[in-house]
C-alpha cells in the first residue's frame, strides 16, 4: 500500500480482517515481521516512534484520558493553546455542550463512548499535524453527529495526509483510495467510482448496509 502525500485513504472491512493492525504497524506499537515499511523514503527502523507520533493525529479504538478537566485534556494536544483555540477544537469535535471545567476522571470513566471519541477528535484538530491516522473515530456517535464531524474533520486536514480505519462506509465518495481487507489481506483497491462498477466486495458491503440503514 501506498499513502501519498496529501492523499485520503480508506481502510475498510469487517471486525478481524485486520485494519487496526496497519494502524499499529504505521504507529510502530507493533514492528513489522516481513516486507518493507518506510514512511518518506526512509526504513520505519530508522524512524524514532517519538518522530512520528510528533506528526501524526491519531485517534485510536482506545485513547488516553487523564483526570483533571475537559480543558486539562485538550491541553494535552496543544500546550499553551489558546482560549479560542480550544473553544474552536471544541465545537468542531461536537463538545460545545460540555463545560471545559467538566471533570474528567482517569481513563474518561465517567464519559461516554461519544463523549470519549469527541474528545479524542477535538484534540487531534487542536494539535492539527500533517499526518492523520483514524481508527473507527465515529464508531460510537449518532448519524448527525458522525456527518458533522466528518465535515469538520476533512475540511481542516483537505491537504492533509488521511487515513480512515472504519467497517462503516460513510464518506467513501470523498477518498482518493480504499483499501479493503478481508482475513488479513488486501482483498480490493481503489476509489469508490471503481469499486462499485467492479460489483466485488466492497460494492456488495454497500448494497448491504444500504438495505440496512438506508445509507
Amino acid at each position: 500500500i501506498t499513502f501519498p502525500a496529501g492523499s485520503k485513504t480508506a481502510i475498510i472491512g469487517a471486525s478481524g480482517s485486520g485494519k487496526s493492525t496497519i494502524m499499529q504497524l504505521l504507529l510502530k506499537v507493533y514492528s513489522h515481521q516481513g516486507g518493507e515499511l518506510f514512511m518518506d523514503g526512509d526504513p520505519y527502523e530508522t524512524i524514532h516512534e517519538e518522530t512520528i507520533w510528533k506528526h501524526v493525529n491519531a485517534v485510536l479504538q482506545s485513547n488516553h484520558f487523564f483526570f483533571g478537566t475537559l480543558r486539562d485534556n485538550l491541553m494535552l494536544a496543544k500546550e499553551g493553546a489558546r482560549e479560542e483555540e480550544l473553544k474552536e477544537g471544541n465545537k468542531k469535535g461536537n463538545l460545545s455542550a460540555m463545560s471545559m471545567e467538566k471533570p474528567v476522571l482517569e481513563k474518561g470513566e465517567n464519559l461516554s463512548g461519544g463523549e470519549k471519541q469527541r474528545l479524542a477528535i477535538a484534540r487531534t484538530m487542536l494539535k492539527d499535524a500533517p499526518i492523520w491516522l483514524l481508527d473507527e473515530p465515529t464508531s460510537s456517535l449518532d448519524a448527525l453527529t458522525e456527518k458533522q464531524v466528518h465535515e469538520h474533520l476533512f475540511e481542516q486536514a483537505k491537504d492533509d495526509t488521511v487515513i480512515w480505519i472504519s467497517h462503516k462506509l460513510i464518506g467513501m465518495e470523498q477518498m482518493d483510495q480504499i483499501i479493503v481487507m478481508d482475513n488479513g489481506k488486501i482483498v480490493e483497491q481503489g476509489n469508490y467510482e471503481a469499486l462499485m462498477e467492479k460489483g466485488g466486495y466492497f460494492a456488495k458491503m454497500k448494497e448491504i448496509e444500504k438495505n440496512m440503514f438506508g445509507a
